[in-house]
């Protein structure tokens, strides 16, 4: 006996497009992050909390190979890095994200907005990632 599969993919198909119907809608803004490659990386892991944020930057910019160019702290400038003085050691980042999320009937709308502040501490073998993220409804 041979089973005919098409016949039930018209059941299939409208069962699959209202399941996807019944989850929330979201969109972000990432505006307030820039346009530099350091916000290009935060994006995936914005939303991901404080630890995420700092093991995805530390990996990235220690991977880089920062720290053997002659002048570090420029290099962390063109990834879009703020360095106040080759003194401090320390280069920051400051941005955000602006997040709407609508329910399924449309009568509850939440809008927050994501901020960053991102330390980035020149050491002598390694850049050690310090973040600092805070939600806030608007």
């Amino acid at each position: 006996m041979e089973i005919n599969y098409l016949k039930y993919l018209k059941y299939i198909i409208p069962i699959f497009i209202s399941s996807c119907a019944l989850d929330p809608s979201g969109t972000n803004d990432y505006t307030n992050l820039g346009k530099s490659e350091l916000a290009e990386k935060i994006k995936p892991a914005l939303f991901l909390g404080e630890s995420a944020t700092n093991q995805w930057i530390s990996n990235w910019v220690n991977n880089s190979n920062i720290l053997i160019q002659p002048d570090p702290y420029k290099e962390m400038e063109k990834l879009g890095f703020n360095c106040k003085s080759k003194y401090d050691q320390t280069c920051t980042y400051d941005g955000s994200a602006k997040s709407t999320i609508t329910s399924t009937d449309r009568k509850n709308i939440e809008r927050f907005e994501t901020s960053i502040h991102i330390d980035a501490i020149l050491e002598n073998t390694s850049i050690k990632v310090k973040s600092k993220i805070s939600k806030f409804n608007y």
